[in-house]
């Protein structure tokens, strides 16, 4: 589909020997417990797990409101995730939230976790998450799994409160590309007002 605006549209292109990428979706159960994403071709080391519709509305979406999150799981102890609706059906509800012990969640209605997973492990040929908030209905995810003898790290830093340069330490590697992350949030976890991604 077309239209006439010129979006201007970022990326972020990984390639090279060292690294191996499988790109795919999954549609959630819609019950507590663990879950997994097999038949790759090699062994995860992260994963970005994306969610923004229902199986059923693949391709079209919602007409009343916007909710999406994007979340990324290194290890059990190692993951977050930020999430955002906004509802349209007359209250210009917004919400959003930071979670720093998720892999993915959804927000529905605006101000409730509608599901929620934790990222338990990456396996021989996938990763695993453990749904610990059910959805009512299943959800199509979509997800990025990176490996080989790539290095893969995730943290969390404070923004500055000046202008600056400002050093983040402690990754075990010298990165080649960062990608940064956030829901324009001082605190994890609670679902507040605002939107943002």
């Amino acid at each position: 589909t077309v239209d006439s605006g010129a979006h201007v549209i970022h990326y972020l292109a990984l390639g090279g020997s060292d690294v191996s990428v499988a790109v795919g979706i999954k549609d959630t159960g819609t019950s507590t417990g663990n879950e997994s994403v097999t038949g790759l071709s090699f062994q995860p080391k992260a994963v970005l797990v994306g969610s923004c519709d229902v199986p059923a509305l693949d391709g079209v979406g919602f007409a009343t409101f916007a909710d999406q999150s994007l979340g990324v799981g290194l290890s059990s102890s190692n993951r977050f995730t930020v999430a955002l609706a906004s509802d349209q059906q007359g209250t210009s509800d917004a919400a959003g939230m930071l979670d720093a012990t998720k892999v993915w969640s959804f927000l529905a209605p605006v101000n409730t976790v509608f599901a929620a997973a934790d990222f338990v492990a990456h396996t021989s040929d996938g990763f695993t998450y453990n749904i610990t908030t059910a959805p009512a209905v299943a959800l199509r995810l979509g997800y990025v799994a990176l490996g080989g003898t790539a290095q893969f790290a995730a943290g969390t830093f404070a923004q500055p409160g000046s202008t600056g340069n400002q050093a983040v330490t402690g990754v075990g590697f010298t990165p080649s590309v960062e990608l940064f992350l956030s829901g324009g949030k001082a605190a994890n976890n609670p679902v507040t007002d605002t939107a943002r991604f």
